[in-house]
C-alpha cells in the first residue's frame, strides 16, 4: 500500500502535469533550451522510491524535466541514483540518470503512473536464487522473496489497476548497464558490461529485447536478443544472436551445460526458441557457425577434434522430444564431417537417426572421426587393419534407438555407408604382410562390411583387386572373408603364403628365395575375428598361375622348369597341374601335397606324363646302367610317372613306359627290339632318403620279350641285382635269374627250361655296318660279366642243343676269358666245352664230347658226321688285334653221310663206288686231325687229314663260316688202307706220297671253292698217274688265293721314283 508521501507526490505530480497541460507550448518551448531543475521534488522522489518495508533506500542528488532522448516526449529524470540495502552505506545499485514518463490514461483517471522508466548506465547487482528468482544483491537472499524480473513483467503485462500504477507501465529499459548476476542455481557469476535491456507493452502481451557484452572469465561475447509473450497461451518466443561466445565457457556450470564442452570454439548466429513464461522450452532452432577451437562431440557420435570451422542448423521440436540436426559441418583444416541427424521421442523410447559424411579424411584420422555409434565392429576392425593413405570420401546412414532416451542402452537397427579411399595400407590378416598404397571402395551395414581393393603393392607384388567382407557384425560371432588377387615374381607369392601363421612354403620343403618364375595369384581367407586367432580357425584358399616356374631339386635331385603351373592351396594341402621340365624332360604335371601327416596316405605325389625321355635323360634321373643305357635300350622312351612320397626321403613311384619308340637288345643274347615295334613296361620303385631304395617290380612287354621281377640298389642308389621272375623272348628262352652288378659288371644267374645260347657260340646276325666293323670293337660293346646258368634245353643252334646243359662264363670288358659249358648231345653223350686262361696274353680251349657228329650239328657246323669221339684243344693269342685261335680238332671212328661237297668231289673223281657207300651207309673214318687257325670267322685249314678203309683225304686252305665259303685244295686217296702201305716204305714211300702225310700210290688232286653247301669241285686227273713227288708240280702256277675264303685287300704298289720310268708290262 502507497504510504501517504508517495500518495501527495503523485498528487502534486497530477496537479503539476494539468498544469503543464495548460502551459505546455510554453514549456515546449523552455524545455528546448535545456532541462529544468526540479530540486524541490527530490525528497519526494527519494521517499516514494523507498520501500521501508523491503529495507530499501534510495538517494538522488537532483530531479530535472526535459525533453525525452530520441522523442518529443517530456519526462521526469533523476540524477545520481543510488539504492542501499538496509543501514548499509554502500549501494547496491547505483543509476547515474533515471528517466521516467508519466501513463497520460493514468493521470486523466486520477492515478499517477509511469508510462516508462529508462535507467542510463546502471550498475546493477542481482541475485538468482536456486529456484530460479532474482532479487537485489541485498545480503543473503531471501527465498520466500518475489522475483523483481517476474513483478517487472508481470507491470507490463498486467490489465491497468488504479491500485497498482505500475500496471500502466508501458516500456522499461536499462540502458548501457554493467550487470552482475550471482547465480546461485548454476554456482557461478555473470557479468555483462555493455547492457541494454527493453520490455514494451505489446497488445499480445510483451515485447522484450537485449543487447550485452558477456565477460565470461576474462572472455567476451555479444549477444543480442529479441523476445515476445503472448498473454492468450502464456506463450515466450525469443531469437538469440550470438557472435564470438564459446559455448565451451558455460560447461563448469554443470547440469545440462556440461554438454556445451563440445563446442570449444567461438560461434556465432541465431538461436530462436519458443516456451513459456514458466521457463519451459517447447521448441528450439539454431543456425550457428564457428571458428577455430575443439568440438569434443558427446555419445552417441563421440568425436574430439580440432576444427578451423563448424557450422550447425537443426532444431528440436514437440516439447523438445523430436531433435533435428540438418547440418552439422566440421572442417578440420583440409579433412571435412558433416552430420545430419533426426531423434524422435527424446526423454523416452528415442528413435535416431544419423547421416554422416567425411571427406579428404587420413585414414589415421578415422579413429577419431568415425563415430563408435556407426557399425561400431566394422570399425573396430577399420581402425586397427586401414592406415595411412586417404579416405576421399565417406558416408553412413544408422538408424538407432534407446528405449531410456539416455543413449547408453544404444540399439542399431539399421546401418549402411560407403567409403571410397586410396594410398592405404591394409592389415588384413595379422602378422602377414600388408598390402601398401591400395585404392579401396568399403560398402557396409549392420551385417556386414565389404572392402573392394584397387591396386596396392603386397611383398614386392601388385596387387590386382581384392575384396574383404567382414560378416556376422550383428551377431554374437563375426569373420572375416578376404579374396585378393595379386601378381609378380613366384618368389615373393610363396612369401607371402609362407608367412606366419600360413608356412605353405616351408610345409612343401621350399626356399621361396629358390624358386623362379612369375605368378598371378588369388588368395582367399575365411576366419573368426578373434583376439587370438589359432591356425586350425583359419580357412585358406589360394589359386595361383605360375609361368617360367622354377623349383630345385624337386624329385631325384632334378630341378623342375619351365613349369606353366596351376596351383590350388588350402589349409589341407596343394594340388598342381601344367607343364613342367623336370631336368631337361619335358612332361605334363599333376602334384597334390598334403601339409598334414594325420589321416592321409602320402605327403607329396607327383603325377608326370612325360612323352619323350632319351638316354642321356634317363642318366639324368640316376638310370644310368643295365638295362637303361645302350646298347640294351637305345632313343627315346614315352613314361607316365606316378610318384608318391612320405616324410624322410620315402616313397614310392609307379613308371608306365611306353617302350614302343625305342630300340632295345639283349646284346649277346641274341634278342633285340626294333624302333616302332610295340612295347610297354611297367615299373614300381622305393625310395628312402630320396634316393631309389628298390625296385619291388617291374614288368616289361616287349616284342616278343616278356619279363618281370624286382631290382635291388645299393645305399648310394646305383643298382645292385635285378631278380627276373620270368625271362622269356624268341619262343627259345623262358627262364628266371638275376643280374648282380658289382663294379661295372654283371652277375648272371639263369635256371628254367629253356635258353637260347646260340648268339653266344655263332656270330650271330649283323648289319652290314656290323660285318665291316672290326670284331674287337663289337666285342668292347659287352660289359664284363659272369653268367651262371642251368636249364633243360640250351639251343645252340636253329636245330642243335644241349640238354641237361650247365654254363659258368665269365668275361672282361674285351673278351669272353672262361667258360665251362657241360650238357649232353644227341642220344645223351657228354658234351663239354672249357676254356680258361693260359697265360697274360692266352687262353686255352678245350672241347670234348663221345659224339662229334652231334656237336657239330648242334652248333651247326657241320651236318654229316655221324658218331666219333671229339677232341679239340687250342689257345687264342691274345697279343693280336685279331686274337686268333689255333690248334687241333681230332675226331675218331666217325662216318661221313650224304656230304654234298665230298660226294661232288668223289663224283668228279670217278670214285663211283664210294661214292655210293657214300649216299647209303656212308664212308667211314678212323682219324681226323685237322691243324687249324680261326681269326674273325675265317676258319684256315693247316694240312688237315681225314682217313678210313676206303678213303683218304688230306686239305689246306680256308673256311669262310661268317658267310659260309670255303676255298680248299688237297688229295682224294681212294683205297686207302692199300695206299698207304707204300707210303710207309722208306724211300719208295716218299717218291710214291711225295712225302705228303695220309698220300698213297693213286691219288687226284682237287680245288673246292665256292658256297660250302654247294662249291665248285676240280680234280686233276693227270695227277693220279704222277708219281707223289711230282704231284706238286701240278701247283707251281699257283699264286696262293686258290686257298682264300675270303677276298684280302690288294697290295698298292708305290707310285714309280722319278729316274724310273712306269713299267707297260701286263
Amino acid at each position: 500500500m502507497v504510504h501517504g508521501a508517495v500518495r501527495s507526490l503523485f498528487g502534486l505530480l497530477g496537479a503539476l502535469f494539468v498544469g503543464l497541460l495548460i502551459v505546455l507550448p510554453l514549456l515546449a518551448w523552455r524545455l528546448s533550451s535545456g532541462p529544468i531543475t526540479l530540486d524541490f521534488l527530490t525528497p519526494y522522489i527519494e521517499e516514494a522510491l523507498t520501500a521501508k518495508e523491503g529495507g530499501l533506500s534510495v538517494r538522488l542528488d537532483t530531479t530535472v524535466l526535459a525533453m525525452g532522448k530520441g522523442s518529443r516526449m517530456v519526462e521526469i529524470r533523476a540524477l545520481d541514483v543510488r539504492a542501499y540495502a538496509g543501514t548499509s552505506d554502500q549501494p547496491i545499485a547505483t543509476v547515474p540518470e533515471l528517466a521516467l514518463t508519466l501513463n497520460g490514461k493514468a493521470l486523466l483517471s486520477g492515478v499517477l503512473a509511469p508510462n516508462s522508466v529508462r535507467l542510463y548506465r546502471p550498475r546493477l547487482h542481482l541475485i538468482r536464487d536456486e529456484h530460479g528468482n532474482f532479487q537485489w544483491g541485498v545480503g543473503e537472499p531471501d527465498s520466500g522473496s518475489d522475483d523483481v524480473v517476474r513483478r517487472l513483467i508481470d507491470a507490463l503485462v498486467g490489465e491497468p489497476d488504479p491500485n497498482q500504477p505500475g500496471r500502466h507501465l508501458q516500456r522499461a529499459a536499462i540502458i548501457d548497464a554493467d550487470l552482475v548476476v550471482d547465480d546461485l542455481k548454476l554456482h557461478t557469476t555473470w557479468h555483462a558490461p555493455d547492457t541494454d535491456i527493453e520490455l514494451r507493452r505489446v497488445p499480445q502481451g510483451l515485447a522484450a529485447s537485449a543487447r550485452m557484452v558477456l565477460d565470461l572469465k576474462g572472455e567476451q561475447g555479444a549477444l543480442t536478443a529479441t523476445a515476445s509473450y503472448a498473454k492468450a497461451d502464456d506463450s515466450v518466443m525469443a531469437e538469440l544472436w550470438l557472435a564470438g561466445i564459446r559455448p565451451a565457457a558455460f560447461a563448469h556450470l554443470g547440469g545440462r551445460l556440461t554438454e556445451l564442452k563440445a563446442l570449444d570454439l567461438p560461434m556465432a548466429g541465431l538461436i530462436r526458441a519458443k516456451g513459456t513464461a514458466t521457463g519451459t522450452v517447447t521448441e528450439l532452432e539454431f543456425d550457428l557457425a564457428g571458428g577455430t577451437g575443439t568440438v569434443d562431440l558427446p555419445a552417441p557420435i563421440n568425436v574430439r577434434r580440432n576444427v578451423e570451422s563448424v557450422a550447425l542448423r537443426g532444431g528440436a521440436f514437440d516439447g523438445l522430444t523430436r531433435a533435428r540436426l540438418d547440418e552439422l559441418s566440421l572442417d578440420f583444416g583440409g579433412p571435412r564431417v558433416t552430420l545430419a541427424a533426426t531423434a524422435d521421442g527424446l526423454g523416452g523410447d528415442t528413435k535416431l537417426k544419423l547421416d554422416a559424411v567425411a571427406q579428404d579424411v587420413a585414414m589415421d584420422e578415422l579413429p577419431v572421426l568415425w563415430p563408435q555409434i556407426v557399425a561400431p565392429n566394422a570399425r573396430e576392425w577399420v581402425v586397427a587393419n586401414l592406415s595411412k593413405g586417404i579416405v576421399r570420401e565417406a558416408r553412413a546412414t544408422v538408424s538407432a534407438r534407446s528405449p531410456a532416451g539416455t543413449f547408453d542402452d544404444l540399439i542399431v537397427d539399421h546401418v549402411d555407408g560407403e567409403l571410397r579411399g586410396d594410398g592405404a595400407t591394409v592389415n588384413y590378416l595379422k602378422p602377414m604382410p600388408v598390402v601398401k598404397n591400395a585404392a579401396a571402395v568399403a560398402t557396409f551395414d549392420a551385417s556386414n562390411f565389404r572392402i573392394s581393393v584397387k591396386g596396392g603393392e603386397l611383398y614386392g607384388l601388385r596387387l590386382l583387386d581384392g575384396t574383404i567382407v567382414l560378416s556376422g557384425l550383428d551377431q554374437i560371432d563375426q569373420f572375416a572373408d578376404i579374396d585378393v588377387t595379386i601378381a609378380g615374381p613366384a618368389t615373393d607369392a610363396l612369401k607371402v603364403i609362407d608367412h606366419k601363421p600360413l608356412r605353405y612354403a616351408s610345409a612343401l620343403g621350399i626356399d621361396p628365395a629358390t624358386v623362379g618364375g612369375d605368378a598371378t595369384t588369388r588368395l582367399k581367407l575365411k576366419f573368426p575375428l578373434l583376439k587370438d586367432l589359432r591356425l586350425d580357425d583359419l580357412a585358406v584358399k589360394v589359386h595361383s598361375s605360375v609361368k617360367n616356374v622354377f623349383l630345385p631339386k624337386v624329385v631325384l635331385g632334378q630341378d623342375l622348369t619351365r613349369g606353366d603351373l596351376e596351383f590350388d592351396v588350402d589349409t589341407k594341402g596343394l594340388d598342381a597341374t601344367g607343364n613342367i621340365v623336370l631336368g631337361t624332360i619335358p612332361g605334363e604335371l599333376k602334384w597334390r601335397e598334403n601339409f598334414s601327416s594325420k589321416n592321409v596316405p602320402f605327403r607329396s605325389r607327383y603325377h608326370v606324363v612325360a612323352p619323350r625321355i632319351d638316354e642321356d635323360q634317363r642318366k639324368q634321373l640316376g638310370l644310368d646302367s643295365v638295362p637303361f643305357v645302350s646298347p640294351f635300350m637305345a632313343g627315346p622312351v614315352a613314361a607316365t610317372v606316378v610318384a608318391t612320397l612320405q616324410g624322410g626321403g620315402k616313397g614310392d613311384i609307379e613308371a608306365k613306359v611306353d617302350l614302343s619308340p625305342a630300340h632295345m637288345s639283349l646284346p649277346g643274347m641274341g634278342w633285340r627290339k626294333e624302333e616302332r615295334t610295340t612295347g610297354g613296361a611297367l615299373v614300381l620303385l622305393k625310395l628312402d632318403k630320396n634316393k631309389i631304395a628298390t625296385v619291388p617290380h617291374f614288368a616289361v612287354t616287349a616284342g616278343d620279350l616278356q619279363t618281370s621281377g624286382n631290382v635291388a640298389f645299393n645305399g648310394d642308389g646305383s643298382v645292385r641285382r635285378v631278380e627276373f621272375n620270368r625271362l622269356a623272348y624268341g619262343g627259345r628262352t623262358d627262364v628266371e635269374g638275376s643280374i648282380g652288378f658289382k663294379g661295372g659288371a654283371l652277375d648272371i644267374v639263369m635256371r628254367g627250361d629253356s635258353f637260347n645260347a646260340e648268339p653266344l657260340v655263332s656270330s650271330g646276325e649283323e648289319t652290314p655296318a656290323e660285318a665291316d666293323a672290326p670284331k674287337r670293337r663289337q666285342k668292347a660293346d659287352l660289359p664284363p660279366m659272369t653268367i651262371s646258368t642251368s636249364v633243360k634245353t640250351m639251343w645252340l643252334s636253329k636245330d642243335g642243343k644241349l640238354v641237361r646243359a650247365t654254363a659258368n662264363l665269365m668275361r672282361d670288358a674285351d673278351d669272353w676269358r672262361s667258360m665251362n659249358i657241360r650238357g649232353t648231345v644227341g642220344d645223351g653223350k657228354n658234351f663239354q666245352m672249357q676254356m680258361q686262361p693260359a697265360g697274360p696274353k692266352s687262353r686255352s680251349l678245350k672241347v670234348t664230347s663221345d659224339d662229334a657228329g652231334a656237336v657239330l650239328s648242334a652248333f651247326d657246323t657241320y651236318d654229316h658226321m655221324v658218331g666219333g669221339k671229339l677232341e679239340v684243344e687250342a689257345a687264342y693269342d691274345d697279343s693280336k688285334d685279331d686274337q686268333p685261335l689255333s690248334g687241333t680238332i681230332r675226331i675218331s671212328d666217325y662216318q661221313i653221310v650224304n656230304a654234298p661237297a665230298l660226294a661232288r668231289l668223289l663224283t668228279v673223281a670217278a670214285l663211283t663206288g664210294i661214292l655210293d657207300v657214300l649216299n647209303g651207309q656212308g664212308v667211314s673214318f678212323t682219324t681226323l686231325d685237322a691243324p687249324f687257325t680261326l681269326t674273325d670267322g675265317l676258319f684256315q685249314i693247316k694240312g688237315a687229314r681225314a682217313y678210313g678203309p676206303a678213303l683218304g683225304i688230306t686239305s689246306k686252305g680256308e673256311v669262310d663260316l661268317d658267310h659260309g665259303r670255303m676255298a680248299l685244295e688237297g688229295t682224294v686217296v681212294p683205297a686207302y688202307a692199300l695206299n698207304s702201305v707204300l707210303g710207309n716204305i722208306p724211300v719208295l714211300g716218299w717218291l710214291v706220297t711225295g712225302g705228303e702225310k695220309g698220300g698213297g700210290l693213286l691219288a687226284f688232286n682237287f680245288t673246292m671253292r665256292g658256297p660250302t653247301q654247294e662249291p665248285d669241285v676240280t680234280v686233276n686227273p693227270l695227277s693220279a698217274l704222277t708219281p707223289g713227288f711230282l704231284r706238286h708240280l701240278f701247283n707251281i702256277f699257283d699264286d696262293g688265293t686258290e686257298t682264300e675264303a675270303r677276298r684280302r685287300p690288294s697290295a698298292v704298289k708305290p707310285p714309280p721314283t722319278g729316274d724310273q720310268p712306269a713299267s707297260t708290262a701286263p
